[in-house]
């Protein structure tokens, strides 16, 4: 009988051990998860602004710039006595804003400024009459003597690719030379009839 009961004192010992060792192992871990970490942080802020792009047209022959996105520019033809073939020019000239056209804040970038549309309004037995063409210039050439490339379109018609590049802070400008006519085979119902065709020009900015 002693020797079963030293027999069950001594399998029982690796029990406790193992029951002590537990619970040291679970007083470690929870020791560890108490431990402080030091931290820090850093901030960073970037600033932004805007760009500013917007444009100002005048008659080639006039002085002064002015913004015409509501109210067209007047082109001066001096087409009032058309007969058929006859040839009559005017131009439009475009930039950027620079300081000395307020309110307008000076353009930062540049762009490009194209040619659009062009509407008749009036009498269309006169407009539908008429046809045009397009030449983009220096300012230094004048509308009379400038050089017009391909045929002959109706004033319903945009030719393609008449555009001019627009510098920023009014480094530039880009004259638009229109050269218009009644054409020659237009009939005896044309006279004695008016009319307006209103071109538009679209800018946008390079950036």
């Amino acid at each position: 009988m002693a020797r079963h009961r030293g027999s069950f004192v001594r399998a029982a010992l690796p029990g406790r051990w193992r029951a002590v060792l537990a619970g040291g192992l679970v007083l470690g871990v929870g020791a560890t998860a108490t431990l402080a970490a030091w931290n820090d942080a850093e901030n960073a802020t970037g600033m932004f602004g805007s760009s500013v792009f917007d444009t100002v047209s005048k008659n080639s022959t006039d002085a002064t710039f002015a913004s015409h996105d509501q109210t067209p520019a007047t082109l001066t033809f001096a087409a009032t006595g058309m007969s058929p073939g006859a040839l009559f020019t005017a131009g439009l000239d475009v930039r950027t804003t620079g300081p000395a056209d307020p309110p307008a804040l000076a353009s930062t970038v540049g762009g490009t400024s194209v040619l659009t549309s062009a509407v008749p309004a009036g009498d269309s037995q006169l407009t539908g009459q008429l046809e045009y063409r397009v030449a983009v210039t220096a300012t230094t050439t004048t509308c009379a003597a400038a050089t017009y490339a391909g045929a002959y379109v109706a004033v319903t018609t945009v030719p393609v690719g008449v555009q001019g590049a627009l510098s920023a802070n009014a480094a530039n400008t880009v004259r638009f030379c229109f050269q218009i006519r009644l054409k020659t085979d237009a009939p005896n119902t044309t006279q004695g009839r008016t009319g307006t065709v209103t071109w538009a020009f679209t800018s946008a900015s390079a950036s």
